[in-house]
Order: C-alpha cells, then structure tokens, then sequence
C-alpha cells in the first residue's frame, strides 16, 4: 500500500485539495515509472478483452460512468500477464489508452453517444415506418376489420349505407318541409303587426322587416354553426358516427315542438322568438353537420376508390329530400285549402321517425381502434394544453388547421394551394346556393307574389333536380369518361385527377349559366325556374370537392377533414346571406334584382381559378415525411431508383475506406503473445497501432474546446481505482 502511495506521489495524483478540472500532462519521468506501465497495461488489457456486450451496456447519461466502465480492470490479472485482443480494436480507442493531450473522457463518451445516437435515430425511423405504414393502409385495414366482423350478421344488423340513406332522408324532410311555411307564416304575422285602420299593409315595409328577422336569423344561425361543426367533426372521430347523429335528432325535434307554438294562429308576432326559434336547429350544426357526417359514416363502410360515387349518392338523397319537402308541404296546403300550418305535423312524424331509426336500427360504421385512436388524441391535447377560456375559443377554429395541408416531403406545396383553390370554389358554390336562397325566396316574394305553394315549386326544381342529377345522370358520364380512350382517364389515390379537374370546370360553368338567366329574364318568373334547372347541374361540385380534399388529409382523421368543411361553409354562410340581405334591403325600392351580380362575377373568377389546379402522378411527390420511411420500390421512379444506388455505392465505398483504416490485429485463437515490457515500449514509441498523425494534430487543435466541453477531475477518477492504484 506504501508502495503505491509513493507512486501516486511520483505519477503526480497525490490528493490534495488540488481541483483540476482537467487531466494532469504526464512528465517524462511518468512515463518511465513503473506504477504507470501497470496502470496503462491494465487498461490496455482492459479495452482488448472487455467482451463486446459490457461495452454496449455504457451508462449513456453520464461520462464518468461511461469512463470507468470502460476502464474497469480485473484485480486477478498479474504484472506478468500477457495481452490477449479478443475483439478487433481501432485507431481511435487506442489513442485514447496513451494519454494524448485530450480528455480521454471525451473520446469515450463521444463514442458512445455517437452509437446511442445512432440506436436512436434507428428507432425513430422504425417507429416512423410503422406510423406510416400504418397510416397508408389504415382505411383499408379499418374497412376489412369492419367488413369481417358484420359479414356473418343480418342485413339489419349491419352499417349499411341504405339505412343512413333512409334516416338522412327523414332528418332532411323535418326540416325542409318547413320552409316555405315558415316564410308564409312569418309574413303574415308580421303584415298582421303592421296593418293600418283599414287593414292594409305595406308590403316593402314588411319585407324590410322580414330581411331583418332573417339576417339576424342567419347571423345567429351561422355564429352557433361555427361553434358547434367543428367540434361534430371531432366528435364523431371519438365517439363515433351515430352518437352525433343522435345528438341532432334530439335537438331537431325540440325545434319542431318550439315552431309548433311560435307559429300557431293563437301566438302573436314576436320577432325576438321567431329568430331564437328558427335559429335553434343551429346548435345541431344544421344540414351541413348532416351532410358531413354522413360522408364520414360512407368513408367507414366504402372502400376509397368508390368514395366519389357514394358521396354522389348521399348528395343525392339530401338535395332529393330538400327539394321532396318543398313540394310536399306545397300539396299538403293544398290539400288542406291554404293552412299553412299543416306542414308542421308532418315535420314531427319524421323527426319522430328519425330519432327512432338512430337510436334503435343505425349501426357504428366507426372502428373502435379508430375512436381510440382519437380518444386519446384528445386525452394528450387536453393535458399538453389544458382547458382555458382562451383555448376553449381558439377550439372554436382550430378544426380548420385541416384544410392547411402541410408541406410534403420533397417541399411540394402544391396540396396546400389546391385544397386552398378548391375552398374558394366552394366559397363560390354555397354563395350562388344556399348563401343566395333567402334573398331569392324575399325576391320571388316580392317580385312574382309567390306564396307557399309557388316558393315550394322552386325549392323542389332545385333539390330534385340536383337528386336527379347526382344520382342518375353522374354515374352514367362518370362511367362513360373512364371507358373512353379519347378522355385517357387514370385515376389517382393521393392528387386530384383528370377527371375530378373536369367535373369542377362543368360546375363552376353551369353556376354561371344559371346567374346569367336569373339576371337577364328577371320580368317573368320562368327565369327563376330556368335558373334553378340550371343550377341542378353543378351539384357534383360539393361531392367532387369533399372527396378530392380526403386524398390530401391523412386518412385518421377523416371525420374531422369533413367537420372542417363544414365549419369552413359555415364561416361562409356567416359572411354571404348577410351581404345579400343587406344589398337587397338597401336596393329593395329601386332594383332589388342588384345582389345577383355578385355571385355572377365569382362564378367567373372562380372559372378562371380552375386552371390553376395541378395535378400530380407521382405519388411520391405527395408523400408526408412520415410516409417516406417504408416506400414501396414498385413506387420508385428510374430516376429515383438511380439515385438510391449511387447513394448506397457510396456508402459502400465509405465503409470501405473505414475498413482500410482499421489496425491488422489478429483474433485467432492463439495471437501472438505480448511481453509487459514490449507492450511499454510500444506505448512510449507510439507503436503497437497505426498511429494517425492528422487525428493527432487535429485532437490537439481541438483540445481547448473539448476541455471545456468535458470537464472532470481527473485524480477523483483515479481515486475510484483500488484496484490499480493501490497494489
């Protein structure tokens, strides 16, 4: 134990309160002692024959571990032992066995770092492969596991799309049917208001009211619509289709029992109650909430190449049933010699009906994985943001963060701009539609005299005719374009094709067309009807345009792409109607017919916009950067598959050059022995290994900013070595 006290003394490590922070540089009178040839013997046999395992199991957290694992020394091993490589060694961790004028602390935990890193990013990218490989077949595999467990049940046992096409069909007569008797009533109760001694009424004046009740109606309506889409969206991810379309069955038949007594005979005219009656069916997120829904509940049972025509058919049912309720309750006042309140029994039945279908015969189309998957999506959200006011109000929007397609992995922003093109048509195609119809339905009024009746003919011209349109003649071009060899038809996963690009020309044409009538015949009301059935055929553009922008959004969250669309048009309908109200009050005495020139010159721009979509073959081009990690090389362009073999070649002649590096040190199972004192002399001479005077002139450039990167105590080390240092 003297012995090695006297060493230590003569090695330079006496313990005194000395607190270097870096390794002491060895004199010349060191590196002939005695005590530092056992120690650099011993941790030279040390890094030789340490077994590759312990190795591996490096304390990566902390560098001093790291050190003394690597420099752990058996206490068994005499000064006469020879040195036996069991593993191949390198340049590098040879130097660091020769005290250079570094850190050897460095060097080591660098290395390990550098293989932690390296273990990391490794599994970072199987965990992105799974991702990805996940999120490109999770439609299909949520569409085959459903499939699999229904296909031994009975036909009313499963989510079929004919049962949603049914309880959609009632949830849409409820409310359309009346229409145009809440239109009739309202004016009468407020002529009834306003009339004179002689039981007169102005007309202009109660029209000037009745576009106030219906702009505060509209705003009312839009504001709670934007609350509530959204959140539908998100709601049917995780709870599931059906459990949203319960919710807006409830609250549907609570305003059809409220109507039932704002508007019957007895009930005077409150204006204060007509807008909190007619804007309650708002809180169900109104037709397009439907609508979005449903689309949600067909992409759960339909797979993704049949999307298009499926979604067609459920616009079909819906326009179908909003132009089927206007003609029913024009029969039903008919029939009932002018009672305008009739229609209003009727809308109980369904909504009755309704209810009775979601709650006792609709099946979830939602996979449970997948509303999993969104629960505990939410679950994370929740925590990582909390529940504050500001944040309750930002959730308000934050659905819209899905129609800002990301950047895809090549940098391409080409599905952010066509999604943003393709929400202006939209924009263009809800203001010539339902953002126009209550000023129409005032115009019509006030211009042509249309009751009940004449405006229940309207409304069934145009949604009858879009049904007719999306659910006869749709299909049969669709089918038509694909089998012609002139139109070259391909259809594309993952961008907009050729023929979708065609489908929003025709529409954004044929909106305009009917603008155009409406505005050049305006003495006679065939105009409106002509404008109407031209109308019906740009009905495929809202299907066309929900399904393209699918094919951009990953495929999770499909729910909650359509919940954005929704909340995108009603943002819109919050804006439009009331412009059109409020030009039309202004214009009402002079030419109330002004309000059409606006969407006329949309539907122009909105033309020219159509030319600006692209359309994108390569799938690649599209792909998120979670996507790239399991590319299927079927997928690979030549130019692509080039690239990928001249960057493999050069890995392979990089790890080449490493290998010409390493030391010629035989494994074998007898290597050449080693005397103690040859091992010394090889360490003093810089021998024994190939000895890399670059590294060396570059570690010592570097030793400044290593140290203080790595900063120890060198003699608490060697302190921590009884073993060596106390022999």
């Amino acid at each position: 134990m003297s012995q090695s006290t006297s060493q230590n003394g003569q090695f330079g490590f006496q313990p005194s309160n000395q607190q270097d922070d870096t390794a002491p540089t060895p004199t010349p009178e060191v590196l002939t002692n005695e005590g530092f040839a056992y120690v650099a013997e011993h941790t030279l046999q040390t890094i030789l024959s340490q077994p590759a395992r312990e190795q591996q199991a490096v304390n990566l957290d902390d560098g001093s571990n790291a050190f003394e694992q690597r420099f752990l020394v058996d206490d068994t091993v005499g000064p006469t032992d020879t040195l036996l490589p069991s593993t191949p060694v390198n340049n590098e961790e040879m130097q660091d066995t020769s005290f250079q004028r570094k850190p050897a602390v460095e060097e080591f935990t660098s290395t390990a770092i550098d293989s932690s890193d390296e273990d990391e990013q490794e599994d970072q990218r199987e965990v992105e492969g799974e991702e990805a490989e996940d999120e490109d077949e999770i439609s299909t595999k949520w569409y085959r596991d459903t499939v699999d467990m229904y296909q031994n049940k009975k036909w009313y046992q499963r989510p079929t799309a004919v049962a949603l096409f049914v309880a959609l069909t009632l949830k849409a007569l409820s409310f359309t049917i009346m229409i145009t008797p809440t239109a009739a009533l309202t004016m009468e109760k407020i002529c009834d208001s306003m009339r004179n001694d002689e039981g007169h009424c102005n007309m202009t004046t109660v029209q000037k009211e009745q576009s106030v009740v219906q702009s505060a109606v509209s705003l009312l309506t839009s504001c709670l619509g934007l609350v509530t889409a959204g959140k539908y969206g998100e709601l049917s991810d995780r709870r599931g289709r059906v459990f949203v379309l319960q919710i807006n069955g409830v609250i549907t038949l609570v305003h059809v029992l409220l109507a039932l007594y704002v508007f019957a005979p007895g009930t005077g005219y409150n204006r204060y109650g007509l807008i909190f009656v007619n804007s309650i069916e708002s809180i169900s997120g109104g037709i397009m909430v439907l609508i979005s829904t449903g689309n949600a509940y067909i992409s759960d049972i339909v797979p993704v190449n049949q999307r298009m025509v499926s979604i067609s058919v459920l616009m079909s049912i819906v326009y179908g049933s909003l132009g089927l309720g206007p003609l029913l309750s024009s029969f039903t006042v008919k029939l009932f010699n002018g009672n305008n309140f009739v229609p209003f029994y009727l809308a109980v039945v369904c909504c009755l009906l309704f209810n009775a279908m979601v709650f006792y015969f609709i099946i979830e189309s939602r996979h449970h994985d997948a509303r999993r998957y969104s629960q505990s999506e939410q679950f994370m959200k929740e925590q990582i943001h909390g529940s504050s006011v500001y944040r309750k109000l930002f959730e308000v929007v934050e659905p819209l963060k899905h129609l800002w397609m990301p950047k895809t992995y090549s940098g391409s922003l080409i599905p952010r701009i066509n999604v943003i093109l393709l929400m202006i048509l939209d924009v263009i195609f809800v203001m010539a539609t339902q953002g126009a119809a209550p000023t129409l339905v005032l115009y019509g009024m006030l211009r042509f005299h249309w009751g009940a009746v004449e405006l229940g003919y309207y409304l069934s011209i145009s949604g009858l005719g879009r049904a007719v349109v999306l659910l006869l003649l749709v299909p049969q071009v669709v089918s038509m374009l694909k089998k012609s060899s002139i139109f070259h038809y391909k259809p594309l996963k993952t961008s907009m094709d050729r023929l979708d690009l065609v489908v929003l020309q025709w529409s954004v044409f044929c909106i305009f067309c009917s603008i155009a009538v409406a505005v050049l015949i305006q003495s006679r009301p065939s105009g409106l009807y002509l404008s109407a059935a031209i109308q019906t055929l740009s009905a495929v553009i809202s299907p066309t345009i929900q399904s393209v922008v699918v094919k951009y959004a990953s495929k999770k969250i499909t729910g909650q792409v359509f919940g954005a669309i929704a909340l995108f048009r009603h943002i819109v309908m919050l804006i439009v109607p009331l412009i059109f109200l409020r030009i039309y009050s202004e214009t009402v005495d002079k030419n109330p017919a002004i309000f059409l020139y606006v969407p006329l010159v949309g539907s122009i721009i909105g033309f020219v916009l159509t030319f600006f979509l692209k359309i994108v073959e390569d799938p690649l081009i599209l792909r998120r950067p979670s996507e790239i990690t399991f590319l299927n090389e079927r997928e690979l362009t030549p130019q692509q598959k080039q690239q990928q073999e001249q960057q493999e070649q050069q890995e392979q002649q990089e790890q080449h050059f490493m290998e010409r590096r390493k030391p010629s040190i035989s494994s074998g199972s007898n290597p050449p022995k080693i005397k103690r004192s040859e091992s010394i002399h090889s360490l003093e001479m810089g021998q024994g290994f190939v000895y890399d005077t670059a590294d060396a002139h570059e570690n010592a450039s570097t030793k400044n900013t290593s140290d203080q990167k790595n900063k120890r105590n060198y003699s608490s080390i060697m302190e921590r070595r009884p073993s060596v240092l106390n022999q």
